[in-house]
Parts: structure tokens; C-alpha cells; sequence
């Protein structure tokens, strides 16, 4: 929690400061202040009608550019844009299984028969933020930077009452806990998630009233998941385990917006695929009631781990196309993680094989955005 608040004022600097620097190490020869590639605003746009195409020409007659015969890119907008979302997600296929009330005593060598609800640790829709900029590189070209920041939590908890026990799903099933009758389970379940992209994005495709990018970038993420879990008897056994991952590696997407006639409202789509390089660290912990600490154990290794993240939605923007409101739905599936219920499993069995799962996140989004 403390990381994620320190590093929004980090963030800013860095969007601010990184931004300026690397478009000037790739802007435009002459030195010369580079146009925006966007839509002219509406009141250009009044009367427009598409002409004969002179000799050399383009066909709508709005002039070339830097980006070659037949890709009309339009030299009227701001150099900088800012913008600013809330996002309201919430993290799939990642719940842990805590305790079930069941018949006693804790027998690890028998399946127990169930009498009550599972105590399940998993995620709701929690808030988070996107910070952004951009800087014109040239009349078809632009170079942003974003920064991601989420925090889930959970709490999970239950109770039963004798001659049921509240029978444990992660602790380790060679230590006997015959002798300790459970009457209560619970736990706390943290992820949080930080990213950073560099993009350099190209217009594909111009029209009055649509336009089509290629994103090719950049991508830094760091995922920490902690589960923290206990159960209460005549004292409290605990068992924490901990999956991080830190990693970089390149991003590539399409990105298209489409306009009414009068070019206030608009549907947009982003799409985009990441493949990151890093490496997981794990831990387990169990301590039984006394303090002593009866399990511990680490695991770390190498994965390539893809994103796949996909939003669509609805906007408005006011006509001089300054200010521009966005809402809309995220989905974004991450292949190859290492996740807390499959590392937990992994302890348990002793098998480290083969190991890698699948996660997902989906939610609402909103943007406000303003060009200078």
C-alpha cells in the first residue's frame, strides 16, 4: 500500500519529464515544433465535402504530409495531451480456498465430509488509476506514456461450532493437527499491480470521422500477491505465503476511434499484446499456535508472461476537441503466472512441475483528457 502511494508523485515526474526528453531526442528535422496528427476540431470540418483529386494529389483533397502518398494525417492539434482515468476492476481465477466446517478430528489421510459453506478468499471490484501523456512527434506520430496502479483486497472468514471443526485447505498435510479443533478460520488477500508503458503510436488509417493507430512500445510490471490466513482454536496457527513478480519487455496494439457527424461523440477500441520477461519469487510460512515456525520454504524461477488487453467504449469531446470524457470496459487476460492457489498446491504436493496459470481482469474505466 505504502508503495503504491509514494510512487504517484514518482509517476507524474516521470511521465513529465520522460516524455519531454525522449521526443526531443526523435523529433522532427529543423527543430521545429511538430503538429499533432488528431482530427482537425468540428468547426474545420463544417461543409466539408470531398473533392476531385488534383494531379499527385489525394483523393479528400486535405493535403499530404510526412507520412507518404495515401495516408492523410491532419497537422491540427496540440503538441502535449494529459490525461487522467479511474478504473474499477476486479481480479478472476485467483480465490483460495481458506477452511470448509467439516467433521472432526483433522485427519490429512481422509476426505472430510463437508458441513457448511467454503471460507473463500476472492476478489471483488476494487479502484485504480491510470496516469498518461503524450508529445507529437511529427504530423502521423506521437510518443505516450502510462502508468497503472491497482490494489485489490479481500478478507475472508467463518466459524462453526462442536463436534464440526473448521478443517484447513492450506496448510501443509504431513503436520498432524488432529489435536487442535478449529473453530475459526479466516484471511487477508492482497494484490497489487503496477505498470509502466512507453508507447510510440502511428496513424494506420485517416478519415473525417474514424481514424486507425498501430501501437509499438514498451511495458514494465510488477505483481505482488500476499495471503494471509489463520485459524483459532484454543490459540491461532497461521500460514502466509507470498508470489512476486517483477518484468519488461515489448507491447504492440491497435487502437481505433470513430466519430458522428459532428465529431462530439465518439466509439473507441484499444487492443493490445505484451510479453514481459521476469522472474517469480514465492514463499510459505506456517507457525502453529506456540509461535514455532513448523514450515518454511522458497521457490523462485524465470517465466515469459503475456498480457492480453482489450477496451471499448464511448466518449464525448467539445468541439474546439480540448477536452474529452471517455468511459468504457476493460478485459485483460495474463498468461503464464505463477498465482497464490497454485503455489500453495505446489507446496502441498512437493511437485513444482509444469507450473503456470492463467488470470484475468476485468472492469469499468473512465478518462478525462486535455490537449494543450
Amino acid at each position: 500500500m505504502r508503495r503504491g502511494i509514494f510512487s504517484v508523485p514518482i509517476t507524474l515526474a516521470v511521465l513529465l519529464i520522460g516524455t519531454s526528453a525522449l521526443a526531443q531526442m526523435s523529433g522532427p528535422p529543423g527543430g521545429a515544433a511538430p503538429p499533432g496528427y488528431f482530427f482537425a476540431p468540428a468547426a474545420h470540418l463544417a461543409g466539408f465535402e470531398p473533392a476531385a483529386p488534383p494531379a499527385g494529389g489525394n483523393a479528400l483533397n486535405l493535403g499530404t504530409t510526412s507520412a507518404g502518398p495515401g495516408l492523410l494525417c491532419q497537422p491540427q492539434v496540440p503538441t502535449w495531451s494529459f490525461f487522467a482515468d479511474i478504473i474499477y476492476l476486479s481480479p478472476r481465477n485467483q480465490e483460495v480456498a481458506i477452511a470448509v466446517p467439516a467433521d472432526g478430528p483433522i485427519d490429512f489421510g481422509r476426505v472430510p465430509v463437508q458441513n457448511g459453506p467454503t471460507v473463500l478468499a476472492d476478489f471483488g471490484y476494487d479502484p485504480g488509476f491510470r496516469l498518461g501523456s503524450t508529445f507529437q512527434l511529427s504530423e502521423c506520430s506521437k510518443l505516450r506514456s502510462t502508468f497503472t496502479w491497482l490494489e485489490a483486497t479481500t478478507n475472508a472468514w467463518g466459524s462453526t461450532n462442536p463436534p464440526r471443526v473448521m478443517w484447513p485447505m492450506i496448510t501443509h498435510p504431513e503436520l498432524s493437527l488432529a489435536d487442535r479443533q478449529f473453530l475459526d478460520a479466516g484471511a487477508r488477500y492482497l494484490l497489487d499491480i503496477e505498470l509502466f508503458d512507453v508507447d510510440w503510436v502511428r496513424v494506420l488509417n485517416f478519415g473525417p470521422f474514424h481514424q486507425l493507430d498501430l501501437v509499438v512500445g514498451a511495458r514494465y510490471v510488477g505483481l505482488s500477491q500476499e495471503l494471509r490466513s489463520f485459524f483459532v482454536a484454543t490459540g491461532r496457527d497461521e500460514v502466509a505465503t507470498d508470489v512476486n513478480y517483477n518484468g519488461g519487455g515489448i507491447r504492440v496494439g491497435l487502437e481505433g476511434e470513430w466519430f458522428d457527424t459532428t465529431r462530439c461523440w465518439l466509439i473507441y477500441a484499444r487492443s493490445a499484446a505484451s510479453f514481459t520477461v521476469g522472474e517469480f519469487r514465492c514463499g510459505y510460512r506456517q507457525d502453529n499456535n506456540l509461535g514455532q515456525r513448523l514450515v518454511e520454504t522458497s521457490w523462485k524461477a524465470g517465466r515469459v508472461v503475456s498480457m492480453l488487453d482489450l477496451e471499448i467504449g464511448l466518449g464525448w469531446q467539445n468541439q474546439s476537441e480540448t477536452v474529452r470524457l471517455t468511459a468504457g470496459y476493460l478485459f485483460s487476460g495474463w498468461h503464464n503466472p505463477i498465482t497464490v492457489p497454485e503455489y500453495i498446491q505446489a507446496v502441498q504436493t512437493n511437485s513444482y512441475v509444469g507450473m503456470g496459470d492463467f488470470m484475468t481482469f476485468d472492469g469499468l474505466v473512465g478518462r478525462i483528457e486535455f490537449r494543450f
